[in-house]
Order: structure tokens, then C-alpha cells, then sequence
């Protein structure tokens, strides 16, 4: 199991039982505690031909009739890179001008999403930068909105507290 690296009996156990169904390994439990488990295991065949020889009768050769065609047939999955990611700094450019915003929050969209690799949170990869944009243009409106205003003393009272206090007054 450590060389499996399996941490868990159970899925040691249910993965010795699926090679066994699908007969590349000969899985013989005993439910004698004394007893060793078998496992056998045949020589599996990675081509069509047969060979003959002197290993051949000693050794047996055997390719097992019903594996998963899932198992042989791995499909890699191609992405769209079109959208993913903008060819330049001047295509958003573009866009943000198409959609009425100053060039200054475009410039602040592309060098964060540039310095992030153009990722959400640090992992995902981005499938469509233009609706990322759009969520910026939300976020950036939202956030003038609600921004609070800086009220900027005139004394250097950083604390903005009065000098008169009434310390009978509860808080």
C-alpha cells in the first residue's frame, strides 16, 4: 500500500477487486486470518502477435477480453484560446473605450490580470476576459459609490475627538 501510495485499506481493497474483474490480476482472498492472500498475475501483452519461443511455453502470455475501452481511449480536450486571454494591452484598450470607460481603469485591468497570468484566484485560467472585464466595470462602479468620503481634519487631530468631555454621559 505505501508503494501504491493508497492511505486507505478500503481502496486498496476495491482497486485489487477491480483488477480482478477485469482480469489482469487472479485475486484469491482467504478468510483465514493465518492464511496469505493470493494474487496472481500473468504476463499482459501489449500487442495483437503472438510469440513463440522458449518463454513462451513457460510464461503465459495473456491480454484480458473484457477491459473498459474507456481505459485505452483517452481523449484530450481542446480549449477555445480566443477569448481566454486578449492579444494586447491594446485590445482592451479597445474595448474599454467601446464601452465608454477612461483608459486609466483599462490600464489597471490588464497589468492586475497580467500579473495574476490571467487566472482567477491564483488557479483557474480565464475562459472569457471580456466578461471579467465587464465584472470589473460593475466592481468599479459599486466601489464609487459606496466609497466613504475622507473628511480631512484641519487641526493635526488625528483622533477627531473634542476637548470637551462629559464623562457622565453613558456611551
Amino acid at each position: 500500500m505505501k508503494m501504491a501510495k493508497i492511505g486507505s485499506r478500503t481502496t486498496y481493497h476495491r482497486l485489487i477487486k477491480e483488477l480482478s474483474t477485469w482480469e489482469y490480476i487472479e485475486y484469491l482472498p482467504t478468510q483465514n486470518p493465518n492464511r496469505k492472500t493470493t494474487v496472481r498475475m500473468s504476463h499482459i501483452c501489449t500487442d495483437s502477435s503472438t510469440e513463440t519461443g522458449l518463454n513462451g511455453t513457460l510464461m503465459e502470455r495473456y491480454c484480458p477480453k473484457n477491459v473498459l475501452s474507456t481505459l485505452y481511449n483517452k481523449q484530450n480536450k481542446q480549449y477555445k484560446l480566443s477569448k481566454r486571454k486578449p492579444k494586447n494591452e491594446f485590445e482592451v484598450f479597445d474595448f474599454f473605450k467601446r464601452k465608454k470607460w477612461p483608459a486609466m481603469e483599462a490600464k489597471k485591468f490588464y497589468n492586475h490580470y497580467q500579473g495574476i497570468g490571467w487566472k482567477i484566484g491564483g488557479k483557474v485560467p480565464i475562459e472569457d476576459w471580456t466578461a471579467i472585464a465587464g465584472n470589473w466595470m460593475l466592481k468599479a462602479d459599486e466601489i464609487k459609490k459606496t466609497a466613504p468620503l475622507k473628511i480631512v481634519p484641519k487641526t493635526g487631530d488625528h483622533l477627531m475627538t473634542s476637548n470637551q468631555k462629559n464623562y457622565g454621559e453613558p456611551l
